[in-house]
């Protein structure tokens, strides 16, 4: 057999391995709605111990915000204050709003500071900086945010015991894709894969992915923030592409490197 026929049936079978991965993935997701749907029935009756099963079975294949959301109803139903804490918390930020309110309203503490230059309490008239900052006892939860007095967002971060995450903010340098935003167009266009059935249905749309850049660039805890409702192929894609992704330079604050948690969009064009 020639190198011409060993590359051809080595094609063949990497596009069979990618359908196979594809259409486990969609099987995956039908499952996993399945399950959230049954959650849902199960809440409708007041069968809160198998609510909470079945979005717990859903959450194992795909951390979707609706069911962290819901399953921290049901906990609330059966008195599991930090289970339901914590749920709340994980829908929070994947981008839940009403999670967000339930979470401030239910286990969190919010205090808001106004300072002046020095970083003195002044009071709302001669302030310099708003601070924020929101704690949660019950799963040692915090976050916090500081403010101009034009409203302009300066410092970021949350974090869960003693892991601290920075989000966006004009005091930390932001992580960034190693070659900067020419080299991360690159790896996208060369390495995204549309689902074939995705191109069959002539679906397109955007799938906005949440992630951290570790302090050594590494990333991790790749989820879901926004999915396309019609498309969990593409949900899956979106996530397999950035959970791929070489490492990338780390934010830093102080020139010393820290955790980042950073969104991106995926899109998916037909050409």
């Amino acid at each position: 057999m020639n190198t011409s026929s060993n590359r051809s049936i080595f094609g063949i079978l990497k596009f069979l391995c990618f359908v196979f991965m594809v259409n486990t993935a969609y099987s995956q997701n039908e499952r996993s709605l399945e399950l959230f749907n049954s959650g849902k029935e199960a809440f409708k009756k007041n069968k809160f111990k198998s609510a909470d099963s079945l979005f717990t079975l859903s959450l194992n294949i795909s951390q979707q915000a609706n069911a962290y959301f819901n399953r921290a109803l049901s906990r609330q139903k059966l008195k599991d204050s930090k289970g339901s804490c914590i749920d709340l918390w994980n829908a929070y930020y994947l981008g839940h709003n009403e999670a967000k309110i339930y979470f401030n309203e239910t286990c969190a503490v919010m205090d808001t500071l106004f300072k002046d230059a020095r970083l003195v309490k002044t009071d709302t008239n001669s302030y310099v900086y708003k601070e924020i900052t929101e704690t949660c006892q019950i799963i040692k939860s915090f976050d916090y945010a500081r403010y101009n007095k034009k409203g302009e967002l300066l410092l970021s971060y949350y974090g869960i015991d003693k892991d601290t995450i920075y989000k966006p903010g004009s005091e930390i340098n932001l992580a960034t894709f190693p070659g900067g935003s020419t080299e991360y167009k690159k790896y996208l266009s060369a390495n995204l894969k549309y689902p074939s059935e995705a191109k069959e249905k002539k679906l397109k749309g955007r799938v906005w992915v949440s992630f951290i850049v570790a302090k050594d660039g590494r990333i991790e805890k790749t989820t879901l923030f926004k999915a396309m409702k019609d498309c969990d192929a593409c949900n899956q894609e979106a996530l397999r592409l950035v959970s791929s992704m070489p490492k990338w330079t780390p934010a830093t604050k102080n020139n010393k490197a820290i955790k980042n948690n950073l969104r991106v969009a995926i899109d998916f064009k037909l050409k």
